[in-house]
């Protein structure tokens, strides 16, 4: 797809707030542990770990989104990167750890994928994932990027455990801040609107890679100075349900099944 000149990809507030809460939570985390990223999109996650000393795979549907990953990784030490899906990825390992962002909610099976990510994890494995919280928060770019649903706390909680996980957290992010920009941009999307004319499955492989805003208003996007505090603010909110994306911390059981 050929790019308007006027757009280049920056990082929403949104993906930033995100991606400070991942940090957060993989702090607490053994650096010895072997991770699995399952729709790691364009790395920037999994660059991260590597730096803190972690090791692990990278898979994700997307050829694009491997191709910008190896540029992205390219000579580092300790990880793997494979074009797959959760279904289609061959391991002969159990991981530690399993993150998944921002992609279970473009899986038909979503059930199953949770499934197949309880068995790659070792007795007392991690799985860390976010997902779009509530079908009320549905809107036009829920169909671009091509997401089958938004999720509610209950259905979550009850997926995860009926997949044999023991959840321990489920946290409710962007309120108030990104809650706004949210209502904000709905009329008019600050955000470019990704290719419309497309499947579904084409819809999910270009969202792994597309993120676009006006440049003119990076500075103010993802200035530290604006964001840090609003970041702060927004933590005092993570344990309530007033948000529109959830961020859950479950564990595979210490006993097999």
């Amino acid at each position: 797809m050929k790019r308007d000149q006027k757009f280049m990809w920056v990082p929403t507030p949104t993906f930033l707030y995100r991606n400070y809460l991942y940090k957060k939570f993989s702090q607490v985390l053994d650096k010895n542990s072997y991770f699995l990223d399952v729709g790691a999109g364009n790395g920037e996650f999994v660059k991260y770990l590597l730096k803190q000393g972690f090791k692990g795979d990278y898979i994700d549907i997307s050829e694009e989104a491997v191709k910008i990953a190896r540029g992205q990784l390219n000579g580092a030490k300790g990880i793997n990167i494979k074009q797959a899906d959760i279904f289609t990825f061959k391991s002969n390992k159990k991981y530690d750890v399993i993150f998944s962002f921002e992609t279970l909610e473009h899986i038909k099976n979503d059930q199953l994928a949770m499934k197949k990510i309880y068995q790659l994890l070792k007795p007392g494995g991690t799985f860390l994932m976010s997902i779009p919280a509530h079908m009320s928060e549905w809107d036009k770019m829920d169909e671009i990027k091509g997401h089958f649903r938004r999720y509610e706390r209950k259905e979550l909680k009850e997926k995860l455990e009926k997949a044999g996980f023991l959840v321990e957290t489920i946290l409710s992010y962007g309120f108030p801040f990104l809650w706004i920009l949210r209502r904000i941009t709905k009329t008019g999307r600050l955000i470019k609107s990704f290719s419309k004319n497309l499947s579904k499955d084409a819809k999910t492989k270009e969202s792994s890679i597309q993120q676009e805003y006006d440049p003119r208003l990076k500075s103010l996007v993802t200035s530290p100075l604006i964001l840090y505090p609003m970041f702060k603010i927004m933590d005092l909110f993570i344990k309530t349900d007033l948000g529109f994306g959830y961020i859950a911390l479950s564990k595979k059981k210490s006993y097999p099944r």
